[in-house]
């Protein structure tokens, strides 16, 4: 009886130990503000915990035990709640040393069946024999996780016995292997059900096998990069880069996504050559302890890839632009605490201003990097996704609590401000540039554990018209850590407010055309609302005025000598065959690369190789008869950017830009091509439902006519002997999306308008890139001489960027002026708003200490 009650009373003092320890371990991992845990505080109370029980098992049996009686033993039950104990203690530790990196979703539910089950095991024999049976089944999955964790560890275990003689923290190291012995005798000694062992065995197996799979996946991506390089060499190498030839050409499947990410997402065994003590790539991306990857590499070796290479590929192939952007500093222990979204909407002028203000929070303790670096000084780089056609037209940096707004310079100034300050001065400067394919970045710097950054930016956004609805889409970001972070969104409509208004569920309507939403962060959301008639009050600035008029579709006489089928794994083979139908008596073509005829007869073979291509680049320059030539393609919403054709890679296997080396061939012809654009410029027929952002940048640019829709569509306007035209001009841009032209004319001295600046800025916009296309790859040279146009209406540009500094001395130093004559950084009271209650409150004081002060001069 007293043997009995002994280890129920160890049983009862164990569980009462697990849910104190996993306690302890969950609230030192979180940030709880008016509560401080160090991890360090939670190794040492789960370690005396884990120790306790121990000791406790040892006094309770004590000398009974050592005399191998076995009714005085403890049981499976004592062992795995020791063991379980001795696990989350385990875990602590890694939070200190960080021999692991953090685990991805799938091993956390892993590692966390792999422990219930530790639990439950000795209490099978309460089970019903479905539940024994997968706890065998978990008992073999166990045991090949547990024999990768030994292998990962094994170097240590033998430093670990006389490290422990100091404090016992190295036999830590063992816990994986006491997992694997202890699982391996729970599938195979304790099985009093028949087929147990099977069942274990088949545990075992599916995880091999998932792993069987991936090694497999590895050596075929290896063997189709070394593949692709080849065929570069022989066909491509005049023309394109080969890391653009290796993301076009390499599978797009999620396993591919997954072999491809591994070397700068995956930590390194720490005891091979690598960098297993960092877990945050130099670019950005975090790295992960992912087991399948981490054995790849130790059995075949890193993908045979070179990494700047490899970052053009994420880029391009997987949308990974964020995590390659230049970073200064480390920012791993960022985390985006809170988000202020204020919006106006112009239904009338079809537009709206957006300002998203950020607080910025740094907390040495959420990164799981091993602080190799310093802590104290982060830096914190965010990538905006902005609604197409927008513009960026302000941007604030919150200075010893007081907010500075920016000045706006050349591109190539404001960069080189920035990179001074923050890598020798470590002084408080926020650079945003314009990127393409509609995203801006901002960076930030310091980001202190002293106190939250605070930084804003505002957002000029064109309305467009779909489905006959008028539709805002919202801005969002990548960048520090958001899934803790807040938000608060108002939304006013200003002018008359249409009908129809729809918004997600979550918001609240407070006055009329007044929304407003708080609670966790809104990523993307779009309001909706019934078309109103166009305004056509003027904006006036600097003796022009800017006036909206209704943009009608206008096409011109067009009938095509040339077709170009821009083939890739978007199109169907019925789709060439009634493009040809279509085509019939002219001249089908086809880059393969090679400039190729395409006809019934030799139409599979050309699309058996060319839809192996998941995008294309089509070389523009190599169409003899632009003006005569149609070019026909089916986009998907992946490809590289005009941007990325310019990097190269030199000699130290880094990548720069083409102003800091020789200029790639592509970007050598295309630069070519584009400034001998005159008014006849190549028409493109996109037949897909998606614009590619190579498309997307050159329709931007003005340099393409761009139409879109089914072949029905093109039939039909072929048949009339039409094709969609541009209809803007010196004094006139388009914005198709939203059917609207900007028009500007000169002002009297006496003309005045009520409409917002925001047209102006939209206008400058548009004219700019308009202006900028023929000259793309040629910006960096002319950026004084556009800059101006971008400074009067104070926006953001592939040649402008925007920049706060500390103090008056360091814009001095770095030569950056006072903007002058401009509309400045835009803001929610700028011209045509109604100002909010609190302005209206701020006006009656000023007015008042006016007339104060007035009335005390008369007297």
């Amino acid at each position: 009886m007293n043997d009995t009650h002994n280890k129920q009373w160890l049983y009862l003092t164990g569980w009462i130990f697990i849910v104190l320890s996993c306690s302890i371990f969950a609230i030192s991992l979180q940030e709880v503000p008016s509560f401080s845990f160090d991890l360090k505080g939670s190794l040492w109370l789960n370690f005396i915990l884990t120790a306790s029980y121990g000791c406790l098992i040892l006094f309770s049996f004590g000398i009974r035990w050592a005399k191998k009686e076995p009714e005085n033993r403890p049981d499976a039950r004592h062992w795995s709640i020791f063991l379980v104990l001795f696990t989350i203690s385990a875990f602590s530790l890694n939070e200190e040393l960080h021999l692991f990196a953090k685990f991805p979703l799938w091993l956390n539910v892993y590692t966390g069946l792999m422990v219930i089950s530790l639990l439950i095991f000795p209490y099978k024999d309460k089970l019903p024999h479905i539940l024994q049976y997968i706890l065998y089944f978990m008992c073999g999955a166990s045991i090949v996780y547990a024999t990768y964790l030994t292998w990962f560890m094994g170097p240590l275990l033998v430093y670990s016995i006389p490290l422990a003689l100091v404090l016992g923290l190295s036999l830590h190291t063992y816990v994986p292997l006491l997992w694997l012995i202890t699982f391996w005798k729970y599938a195979f000694k304790m099985n009093d059900l028949p087929h147990t062992q099977k069942m274990a065995w088949a545990g075992a197996i599916i995880p091999i096998l998932a792993l069987s799979i991936y090694l497999y996946k590895w050596q075929q991506v290896q063997h189709e990069i070394e593949a692709v390089k080849a065929e570069y060499e022989l066909k491509y190498a005049a023309d394109y880069p080969e890391w653009l030839i290796l993301s076009q050409r390499l599978p797009d499947d999620p396993l591919t996504e997954m072999v491809l990410l591994s070397p700068v997402t995956t930590q390194d065994v720490f005891w091979m050559k690598g960098d297993g003590w960092s877990f945050m790539d130099s670019n950005g991306f975090e790295k992960k302890h992912h087991p399948l990857a981490v054995l790849a590499s130790a059995m075949y070796g890193k993908l045979n890839i070179d990494q700047n290479i490899l970052y053009n590929i994420l880029e391009s192939k997987y949308d990974a632009r964020h995590q390659t952007e230049r970073r200064l500093w480390r920012g791993g222990d960022l985390s985006t605490k809170t988000v202020s979204t204020n919006v106006r909407i112009y239904p009338e002028y079809r537009l709206a201003y957006t300002e998203k203000t950020l607080t910025i929070h740094n907390d040495p303790n959420r990164s799981n990097d091993n602080g190799w670096y310093d802590t104290e000084l982060q830096e914190a780089v965010y990538t905006f996704h902005v609604p197409q056609g927008s513009v960026v037209s302000s941007l604030s940096l919150w200075v010893n609590g007081k907010e500075e707004k920016s000045r706006l310079t050349t591109r190539h100034k404001a960069d080189s401000a920035y990179t001074e300050i923050v890598g020798v001065q470590r002084r408080d400067p926020s650079l945003l540039h314009w990127q393409e394919g509609n995203r801006v970045t901002v960076t930030v710097f310091p980001c202190t554990v002293n106190e939250d950054r605070k930084f804003k930016i505002g957002v000029t956004s064109p309305l467009i018209i779909e489905n006959e609805q008028l539709v805002l889409q919202s801005i969002w970001f990548e960048g520090p850590e958001p899934e803790q972070t807040t938000e608060s969104i108002r939304l006013k409509f200003e002018g008359s407010i249409p009908a129809n208004i729809h918004l997600p569920a979550a918001f609240k309507e407070t006055l009329t055309g007044n929304f407003s939403y708080t609670g966790k962060l809104k990523p993307y959301w779009e309001v909706t609302s019934n078309i109103v008639p166009i305004n056509k009050n003027p904006f006036v600035f600097n003796g022009n005025s800017y006036h909206l008029e209704n943009l009608s579709p206008k096409t011109a006489d067009f009938s095509p000598e040339n077709f170009v089928l821009d083939i890739t794994n978007e199109w169907h083979k019925s789709e060439i065959d009634d493009i040809l139908t279509l085509a019939k008596g002219k001249k089908c073509y086809v880059f393969t690369p090679e400039k190729e005829e395409i006809t019934t007869e030799n139409a599979l073979k050309l699309y058996t190789i060319l839809r192996k291509n998941h995008f294309s680049i089509l070389p523009l320059y190599r169409i003899e008869n632009p003006a005569n030539t149609l070019i026909i393609s089916k986009m998907g919403h992946k490809s590289p950017l005009l941007s990325d054709m310019e990097k190269k890679q030199n000699e130290n296997n880094s990548i720069r830009n083409v102003a800091d080396t020789l200029q790639p061939i592509f970007v050598t012809n295309m630069k070519h091509y584009l400034s001998h654009i005159q008014s006849e410029k190549v028409k493109v027929w996109n037949i897909g439902k998606e614009i590619s952002p190579y498309y997307q940048s050159l329709k931007q640019f003005r340099t393409i006519e761009y139409g879109q829709g089914d072949l029905a569509s093109l039939v039909k306007l072929l048949g009339q002997k039409q094709f969609p035209i541009s209809q803007e001009t010196d004094n006139q841009v388009s914005l198709y999306e939203s059917k609207i032209n900007i028009v500007r004319d000169n002002a009297s001295s006496e003309a005045n308008g009520n409409a917002p600046d925001h047209l102006f800025r939209l206008y400058a916009y548009n004219d700019l890139l308009r202006i900028m296309g023929k000259d793309f790859y040629d910006r960096r040279n002319l950026e004084d001489i556009w800059v101006r146009k971008a400074e009067e209406a104070y926006i953001c540009t592939p040649v402008s960027s925007l920049i706060v500094l500390e103090t008056q001395q360091d814009y001095k130093k770095m030569g950056i002026k006072e903007n002058e004559n401009t509309l400045g950084n835009a803001h929610i009271g700028s011209k045509g708003s109604v100002p909010e209650p609190h302005e209206w409150a701020l006006i009656v004081v000023v007015l008042c200490v006016f007339l104060w002060q007035w009335r005390k001069i008369r007297a």
